[in-house]
């Protein structure tokens, strides 16, 4: 017997998932068991016109696993299972459990898709499988961008795979041998992988020891290469690594100065620098400082200040992975005491209106803070209030070094709790409102070694905004906007979303059960939170939150009850930014099946709804203008939806919740597939999937699901209609 699932291609995974969900409508779809009958119609009826009823036929068919017991409306319909909508199914008089599958989403994309399976609960899902069948990759899951990659099998780890893998390495046990590198002058090996050992254009490695060092006696700026160097000198605070390389300096204080401070600052690819008493003694090192990374290109920057240097030479080591070049910036200047306010009980007074910096290249981490990271450093600094006042912190960084943070604390100082407020970025201003007299503390830190500008300013009470605080906030009816700069906002609330961020709050009545679908948009550069809870704005009563640095920012929360409750939005920067509230209706999430085409598309009720699919298993059919340029006809495999509205409406079309970097099209009717409507067009390959917003006129609308360059999966789009 031919088997038709199989015939087309479809995961068994697939169909186990989808039978446990609509058992009836995928036996029909593969030529299987019919529809389950009602559980209420007789089993022996007599036969038409009079016959006598035939014996009844055998029968695999099960029960429905979404049906329960008998009700007459929803509140006796309770499963215990978290990941369902339990609703009583009117017709039938029994409780249906629906699986909501994306309430089992952890958020991970190589684990595969969750499900929610019936009577169970949440279910892990098919780990994503990235195997091309080639010896000569290595096929990960990248969770970071989310997506499939095949690297080239490289046992070395130089970047150049083995002759017999289309590479030109010529030792894959040896990192510093490969068709890249630079061919080594009188080592007797090819470096280079061309056959010849030292040709003539073979390169002789500069300042590699300490027989051949960079003389440097006074401030200037200078360019090392690691080309054909070795490492001599490991660092202690450098991970080991067998591709790193290191060149020398002489460092020379004159015999005839005095002692003096020599700040160093090491930029390139991961660069690292360290200073030692010998050259040859591995034991001698006296200061260590490990790169941080500055750019998405892997640049970052080394920085130290030796303090109080007598006169002599000193062996500095800069290292750093391959063949690369590193600047190395020297400055030689009068001595100066290490930062003594490394604590709290060493803090220095923090002067109100005058600018102050704080040197962080040779501060250690020891506060902690929800606004800073386990690699950040600080000092700390105090002030005094004699009468009640507004306070207001400002940072900026003088560098690109790291990013800086601040942190208002209470007169205890060094415990967690005694954190009131804090800031991260930059530039950054921290306010807190009408503040008691008494003493407070600022740490002002860094996750690198950065040199940090501030200055505190002291003003006279102030009231708080309308959308301040927790308690009577202003009302926000669904589909409006709201308009906020909260730069003299505080932390306000906190629903532990985004930590230390001012904050908005709007008061939200839903009057049935509700789907809800919070949006803002947020400023160049911002970082904002986004959250819906109770009444008290408590982490306890949270049902979204959502932060980003990708705008618009969105939380949703499905099937809420009727009730008050709170959006509350949060900015890092404290920047302007717009908060809309959609609402419509609970809606039970549809399962689109095939809908490979327009023909077979699946209908969006008018008042919106909730969908989830998977392209896995459609066809790539329709193309997108906002696609990344494949060459490939029909770019992803794609599934269609059609909206028919019957006057100008506001349409929100949101993937968020997908699992692949998503492609969004809305496409008018009046052919297959129409033209696309300008501007409707939204991928979705970072963090934030595909989200449209568009005043539409009455008429019919193709809504294409697709991938943005080929990809495919598990998506969720939830549609919200308002009026304009």
């Amino acid at each position: 017997m031919t088997d038709t699932c199989s015939r087309r291609g479809i995961p068994r995974s697939f169909w186990l998932a989808a039978l446990l969900v609509l058992p009836a409508a995928v036996g029909a779809a593969c030529g299987g068991s019919p529809a389950a009958p009602s559980p209420f119609a007789p089993s022996n009826e007599a036969g038409a016109g009079g016959e006598g009823g035939a014996a009844p036929a055998p029968t695999t068919t099960v029960p429905d696993p979404m049906l329960g017991g008998p009700c007459v409306d929803s509140d006796q319909c309770d499963d215990a299972i978290d990941c369902t909508d339990d609703t009583c199914d009117t017709e039938l008089g029994r409780c249906r459990f629906s699986p909501v599958h994306t309430r089992c989403g952890d958020d991970a994309y190589c684990n595969g898709g969750e499900i929610c399976v019936v009577g169970v609960g949440c279910a892990a899902g098919e780990p994503v499988s990235c195997s091309d069948g080639s010896s000569c990759t290595i096929d990960v899951c990248v969770e970071a961008t989310r997506s499939c990659e095949s690297r080239p099998r490289d046992a070395d780890g130089d970047g150049d795979p083995i002759h017999n893998c289309g590479g030109g390495d010529c030792r894959d046990d040896d990192p510093n041998v490969h068709s890249g590198a630079g061919e080594v002058c009188q080592n007797g090996r090819d470096d280079d992988c061309d056959g010849t050992i030292d040709e003539p254009d073979c390169v002789e490695p500069a300042n590699d020891t300490c027989a051949s060092p960079l003389e440097v006696d006074g401030s200037g700026s200078f360019r090392l290469s690691l080309a054909a160097a070795r490492l001599d000198f490991p660092l202690g605070c450098v991970m080991q690594d067998p591709l790193r390389r290191d060149v020398v300096v002489a460092l020379t204080v004159p015999e005839e100065g005095t002692e003096l401070d020599v700040a160093v600052r090491g930029s390139g690819v991961t660069p690292s620098l360290g200073l030692a008493g010998s050259c040859t003694d591995l034991g001698s090192e006296l200061v260590c400082a490990a790169g941080v990374t500055t750019a998405p290109n892997g640049s970052g920057v080394a920085r130290t200040v030796l303090r109080g240097l007598e006169p002599g030479t000193y062996p500095l080591f800069l290292n750093a992975p391959g063949d690369t070049e590193l600047d190395l910036r020297v400055a030689y200047r009068a001595p100066t005491p290490e930062p003594e306010n490394e604590t709290c009980e060493t803090a220095l007074e923090l002067v109100p209106d005058e600018n102050q910096v704080a040197e962080l290249a040779t501060a250690e981490g020891e506060l902690e803070t929800t606004c800073g990271g386990t690699d950040s450093r600080e000092l700390v600094y105090y002030f005094e209030l004699e009468s009640p006042s507004d306070v207001e912190v400002a940072a900026v960084a003088l560098d690109g070094y790291g990013l800086p943070w601040l942190s208002l604390r209470g007169e205890g100082c060094g415990d967690p709790s005694d954190e009131l407020a804090c800031r991260r970025g930059s530039p950054s201003s921290l306010y807190a409102r009408s503040l008691e007299p008494g003493r407070y503390y600022v740490a002002v830190g860094s996750s690198g070694p950065s040199d940090i500008d501030v200055r505190l300013t002291l003003r006279e009470p102030s009231p708080g905004t309308d959308a301040e605080g927790c308690e009577d906030p202003p009302a926000l009816s669904a589909g409006e906007t709201r308009e906020l700069d909260l730069q003299t906002s505080i932390d306000a609330v906190n629903p532990e979303c985004l930590a230390g961020a001012p904050d908005g709050t709007f008061g939200l009545t839903l009057e049935e059960p509700s789907d809800v679908l919070l949006v803002a948009r947020l400023s160049d550069g911002d970082i904002g939170g986004l959250s819906l809870t109770g009444a008290d704005c408590s982490l306890d009563t949270r049902l979204a939150c959502n932060l980003s640095d990708q705008s618009p920012l969105r939380a949703v929360s499905n099937a809420v009850p009727p009730g008050e409750y709170r959006a509350i939005v949060e900015s890092a920067l404290g920047a302007p930014l717009t908060l809309t509230a959609f609402v419509r209706s609970a809606a039970t999430p549809v399962l689109v099946g095939f809908s490979d085409t327009c023909d077979d598309a699946v209908t969006i009720p008018e008042s919106g709804g909730r969908f989830v699919g998977n392209t896995a298993n459609a066809k790539a059919d329709y193309e997108g203008s906002c696609d990344f340029g494949t060459g490939v006809p029909g770019g992803a495999p794609e599934q269609m939806l059609k909206l028919t509205l019957s006057e100008e409406k506001r349409v929100v079309l949101d993937m968020a919740g997908s699992g692949y970097s998503t492609l969004l099209l809305v496409r008018e009717a009046s052919s297959c597939p129409g033209p696309e409507i300008l501007r409707a067009c939204a991928p979705g390959y970072v963090e934030n999937r595909s989200y449209l917003d568009r005043v539409l006129p009455a008429g019919e609308y193709w809504v294409q699901v697709d991938g943005y360059n080929r990809g495919y999966g598990n998506w969720v789009l939830d549609v919200f209609v308002t009026d304009p």
